[in-house]
């Protein structure tokens, strides 16, 4: 029997209020050292630019992945806040609906920082597109028994849609920073419902007005389950095809396997055979894997937290959960050569992964082979980080080491996907409070 404890619930309302606030901070600091950036003027997606006009004219710009690590920490928030709410709504198709769009809108708002504005595909605008159209699904598609329709929001919302086309039409005239604005006030209404939002449900949880419904959690933990088994090969298939579009770096030609590092298909500025700098078209395939996983990660950790038992355990899990598919979406988010965060964030994912193989060891299992087959993987991952992480051995070695530890790890998370498949989720119980030992 599974103990679900009502804390988690609260646990995710309260991650997705500090993931906003430090979604803010971020891009105030991107907005701090972009240079000339004029608030009233320019629009977000200046920030995450590839480029920069200066007086010599175009140069790269490479501190544009602050803002898309913004960008980054609110797509994962979103998952915490859709996969708590799911979890108190009693309709089937209002759960699956919760969690799908919600899946796909931190997919969509990460996609925005994959794809720089500025950069050589309209992948930017695909993902505005997915974020918005999942984020209203999220909002309008629920039944009233699952979710109070709030009027006072769906007002708020249905303003929007003919005031982006009146500054859209007016901004060559009339209104020239009209949509720069609306841009920011937009962004800032869809902050703003997730914060109260929060705070609501969390108050109406702790107070008893809603409760924890069983098959909600039965339907997160195999929605969790389907979507880090199937994220897990979506991400490795992704990653073959940035191998074979790879154009090549400097005098290689193609995707050298045995001297090239996976990170340089997801570079935005190359080189080629006679030195000159172009930037790279297909960049986004390899970037695209990584934000994929990272988001399926996110929901598998948070779905498994609900059944780990001890509440400070499962708290863990779920924090621990939503770091590693940040980290791992950050090593896209912040392509080699350009800033430390991707070396910092591909330390952060190892490190992350050692931390769950160590959480799921005390993780009470009367299983003796399950015991040992998480003492196996925790072995085989951590030799391999070790391996990589210390700069043991030479360049080459190296290399053929990062590309088992990222075959490993993807193999290790869809098994375990596949291992909660087979739990039977009905045999469950919801608690106020868990034990603690």
């Amino acid at each position: 029997m599974f103990l679900i404890s009502k804390s988690r619930v609260q646990d995710g309302f309260i991650v997705t209020i500090v993931g906003i606030v430090l979604t803010v901070a971020v891009i105030v600091c991107a907005w701090s050292i972009y240079p000339g950036y004029e608030w009233w003027q320019r629009d977000l997606s200046t920030l995450g630019r590839i480029y920069i006009r200066t007086a010599n004219g175009k140069e790269p710009y490479y501190y544009f992945s602050v803002y898309n690590f913004a960008l980054l920490i609110w797509g994962i928030s979103c998952i915490p806040f859709w996969g708590a709410r799911a979890l108190l709504m009693e309709s089937r198709g209002a759960v699956l609906r919760t969690l799908i769009c919600g899946l796909l809108m931190g997919l969509g708002v990460m996609n925005i920082g994959i794809t720089p504005a500025d950069a050589p595909t309209q992948m930017h605008v695909v993902g505005s597109m997915t974020a918005i159209l999942a984020f209203c699904v999220c909002m309008f598609s629920l039944k009233k028994a699952d979710e109070p329709f709030n009027w006072q929001w769906f007002g708020l919302f249905l303003a929007c849609i003919p005031l982006y086309f009146i500054f859209q039409w007016t901004k060559k005239n009339y209104l020239p920073y009209g949509s720069a604005l609306f841009q920011k006030s937009f962004v800032l209404l869809i902050f703003t419902y997730m914060v109260t939002q929060s705070v609501l449900l969390y108050r109406q949880v702790r107070g008893g007005v809603r409760e924890i419904q069983a098959e909600a959690v039965e339907l997160t933990r195999k929605f969790g389950a389907w979507a880090i088994f199937l994220g897990a090969f979506a991400m490795l298939a992704l990653m073959l095809i940035g191998t074979l579009v790879f154009p090549g770096h400097a005098q290689e030609v193609g995707f050298n396997w045995q001297k090239h590092w996976m990170s340089i298909m997801g570079n935005i500025f190359l080189t080629d055979a006679e030195g000159k700098q172009f930037v790279y078209r297909y960049f986004m395939i390899y970037n695209g894997a990584l934000s994929v996983g990272g988001i399926c990660i996110a929901m598998y950790w948070f779905s498994r937290s609900l059944g780990v038992g001890r509440n400070w355990l499962g708290r863990t899990v779920m924090i621990a959960g939503l770091v590693m598919g940040a980290a791992l979406t950050g090593i896209g988010m912040a392509p080699s050569g350009t800033l430390k965060l991707h070396r910092i964030s591909i330390n952060m994912l190892i490190l992350t992964v050692v931390i769950m193989l160590i959480l799921l060891l005390l993780k009470k299992s009367g299983d003796a082979m399950k015991f040992r087959f998480r003492v196996a993987w925790l072995v085989i991952i951590c030799g391999l980080g070790l391996f990589f992480s210390l700069n043991i051995g030479g360049r080459p070695v190296r290399i053929q080491g990062q590309k088992i530890l990222v075959l490993t790890t993807a193999l290790w998370l869809a098994s375990q996907g596949f291992s909660q498949l087979k739990i039977d989720n009905g045999k469950l119980k919801i608690e106020e409070e868990l034990p603690e030992v």
